[in-house]
């Protein structure tokens, strides 16, 4: 079951980036890139976090049919951009098997594009 809140988008998307959820401030952001090791959130506002932070993130991609899971990561580093903050964590553990099992799904969906390790 998911954590994110309903009927927030009216109509159609076409396929784009998962959803990410801080869950210790409930803040939603974009899974940005992805890696083996880890991956970047951009959250859509200025967001105040310290490296080594641990957290639980709930990850969403329902217009592939990946259903929601959560992965604990450690936050590595936090870039304050003009209009957002983007954030690379390291993977750590997975609730679930099918959480490692989505978590890699998307990473083959975005293309192993993530060639490099974010932490």
């Amino acid at each position: 079951m998911s954590d994110f809140p309903e009927g927030r988008r009216i109509g159609t998307r076409k396929q784009c980036f998962a959803k990410a959820l801080l869950k210790n401030s409930k803040t939603i952001g974009y899974l940005a890139d992805i890696s083996e090791s880890g991956f970047k959130i951009r959250i859509m506002e200025r967001l105040d976090r310290e490296a080594s932070e641990k957290e639980t993130i709930g990850i969403q991609f329902d217009e592939c049919a990946i259903q929601y899971f959560q992965v604990k990561a450690k936050l590595c580093w936090r870039r304050d951009e003009e209009k957002s903050t983007l954030l690379g964590y390291r993977t750590e553990s997975f609730e679930t098997a099918e959480g490692s099992t989505g978590y890699e799904s998307i990473r083959k969906l975005y293309g192993d594009g993530a060639k490099g390790d974010f932490t």
